[in-house]
């Protein structure tokens, strides 16, 4: 770890740094367990933040959904947010065990980007990859409109070969060769 000189960070970056860091780890195949914390750890800080910004748009907030009926609103929370708590607190079950899924972390790391994308930031080229990859990979899973909503950031023909051709480890490497060909006009 290097001893650099201190800095100020706002919120929404440090955020941002454990998402990139998820991203890059999920990518190179690394820990679920890191990788799933700290992604609903940037998570939850944009969830937070979009709230605090007042923001109507709740159609990529996996807390405050829309499509939860109020009355299982908290039976929902405590669903989506129980993986969350078991890695990161052991105040009330130290002894505890729990069956961890590592797909569950996908939806964690679309959402945020989603919910980042809301709150105005533009996409990262970690971001970009991932979008690219689940738009590639997981198609199966979503409707016209949320297909439209990833293929929007894609050279999708420039990088359609890839779907279910390519390892993750190798993916980020060669969807950004593939961008920097399309900016040089390769």
């Amino acid at each position: 770890m290097s001893s650099g000189a201190s800095r100020t960070i706002q919120k929404l970056e440090a955020a941002r740094c454990q998402l990139q860091t998820a991203i890059q780890l999920w990518f190179a195949g690394g820990d679920p367990i890191s990788i799933h914390t700290l992604t609903c750890a940037a998570h939850q800080i944009f969830h937070d933040l979009h709230r605090h910004r007042g923001s109507q748009n709740l159609q990529f907030d996996l807390f405050d959904s829309p499509f939860v009926r109020e009355g299982r609103r908290p039976d929902w929370i405590r669903a989506v947010k129980e993986h969350m708590n078991f890695f990161k607190h052991a105040d009330r079950n130290p002894n505890g065990t729990i069956v961890f899924d590592p797909s569950l972390t996908e939806p964690f790391i679309m959402f945020s980007l989603l919910t980042l994308e809301d709150l105005g930031a533009e996409p990262t080229s970690e971001e970009r990859a991932f979008f690219a990859w689940s738009a590639l990979n997981n198609s199966d899973w979503r409707n016209e409109q949320g297909l439209a909503k990833f293929i929007n950031h894609l050279p999708v023909d420039q990088i359609a070969h890839l779907r279910g051709q390519v390892a993750k480890k190798d993916f980020y490497r060669l969807y950004n060769l593939a961008i920097h060909n399309i900016q040089i006009g390769e």
